[in-house]
């Protein structure tokens, strides 16, 4: 495809989304070309990513539930949900490694912005970048985002996994995981509470899901957003002409909109909450299981 020109002053990584281009704010345009800006990992970076140890914590152990073979109908189906389980761990391991490789070679995007920027403009984000750091951040984000979404869907295997458990058999449906809650706690009041004040309740947890639904549903936590901000019912004041043709300042209540320089969320932040979230899913699904068990 042609080279698309933005005159813009604006964070440069939105453009890298759209069409693979990196677009500087003047007369140097540069195209990227993604082929040539994804790296595969060596044997050595996969084999110290891939055996991460908060990661590997999340893994099931089927034998914790071997003396409920005989209890349990679904007893066959249990094992299925927990081989599944285990399977999202694999692809959280390999998105983190993807997104670690990217992280280590160096993301330098503190501070995020500078004002006045280096060349006289009003504001200019990410002054420490050169051009190879812009798809360092771009690939960082893609498996950021996937890391995010396999960690929160071994929390849907778990909920799998508490249905078939207590014999709930409820339709898989867009309310399946609050239905469960909700049986939950009828069944066994003491793990619903766990769940509810222990998991989801929890600083942690409620961190994690923030940076996953804005990577999967509005801008990304570490791509500049919220530039834009709303005011409603702001009291501010208006010029009003008088009868004796003075102007005169009246407050009134009005939609203010106002531009700032954005949030950022570093990526120090994100590789840190990734790995930190990942041990506190092992923990918690270690102690969710052995009481359930016991």
């Amino acid at each position: 495809c042609g080279i698309r020109r933005y005159d813009i002053e604006a964070p440069l990584d939105r453009e890298i989304c759209r069409m693979g281009l990196i677009c500087i704010k003047g007369e140097n345009y540069m195209k990227v070309d993604f082929e040539n800006s994804f790296e595969l990992l060596s044997q050595e970076e996969w084999n110290q990513y891939l055996s991460e140890e908060k990661i590997d914590s999340i893994m099931i152990d089927k034998r914790v539930f071997a003396k409920f073979s005989d209890r349990i109908m679904m007893y066959p189906i249990l094992m299925e949900e927990i081989d599944e389980l285990n399977n999202k761990v694999g692809s959280v391991k390999v998105s983190y490694a993807l997104c670690r490789h990217y992280y280590d070679k160096g993301i330098p995007d503190k501070p995020y912005y500078i004002s006045p920027g280096k060349d006289g403009q009003s504001v200019q984000y990410f002054p420490n970048f050169k051009n190879k750091h812009w798809m360092r951040l771009y690939w960082f984000n893609h498996f950021a985002d996937a890391a995010y979404m396999k960690l929160f869907s071994v929390w849907d295997s778990v909920t799998e996994i508490l249905d078939t458990f207590y014999g709930m058999n409820i339709d898989k449906n867009m309310r399946f995981k609050f239905r469960v809650m909700d049986e939950l706690k009828q069944k066994d009041n003491i793990i619903w509470s766990f769940l509810k004040n222990d998991v989801l309740n929890s600083g942690l947890y409620q961190k994690a899901e923030k940076y996953r639904n804005s990577f999967a549903h509005y801008t990304g936590p570490s791509t500049v957003s919220n530039n834009y901000v709303i005011q409603k019912d702001k009291e501010v004041e208006f010029p009003k002409m008088q009868e004796d043709g003075t102007i005169k300042m009246i407050k009134k209540k009005a939609t203010v909109l106002s531009y700032g320089v954005g949030d950022y969320t570093f990526v120090d932040d994100i590789i840190n909450n990734i790995l930190d979230f990942s041990e506190f899913t092992g923990k918690k699904i270690s102690k969710l299981l052995t009481d359930i068990v016991s």
